[in-house]
């Protein structure tokens, strides 16, 4: 149906789950789409490694990397589901053993609720 599963923190040259996740299935699995190499639209004219930075990717790698519970404020649970419109979200999946989890886990479950454990993942699905 066109949807994907996006990783938390979402893929990058960082967290490469997602990427290893969707090789592994022949590419069956749809992971978010904008990975690349090129300009930037930054005045400093740095090339971009990457995805384009949305609200929700920047604080799940502020708390992949800094392990700090991001402290949501009025307004950011809309732009937190609207990056998860843009992707075409299914699912969010969080693997227990990726770096500060317990961080992510609480950082993602402000926007979503608590996730249901399966195995050693947590899972958050999204509703159309």
């Amino acid at each position: 149906d066109g949807r994907t599963l996006v990783t938390v923190p979402t893929t990058s040259s960082f967290h490469l789950d997602g990427m290893r996740w969707s090789n592994s299935t022949n590419l069956d699995m749809a992971i978010p789409p904008g990975y690349f190499i090129g300009p930037s639209a930054a005045a400093d004219r740095h090339p971009l490694y990457g995805a384009v930075p949305t609200f929700a990717s920047v604080i799940m790698d502020e708390a992949a990397l800094g392990g700090v519970v991001y402290s949501a404020k009025p307004g950011d649970e809309v732009r937190f589901r609207d990056d998860l419109r843009m992707w075409r979200a299914s699912v969010l999946v969080l693997a227990s053993h990726q770096r500060n989890a317990e961080a992510l886990r609480a950082t993602v479950s402000q926007f979503l609720g608590q996730p249901r454990g399966v195995d050693d993942v947590w899972i958050w699905e999204v509703e159309p």
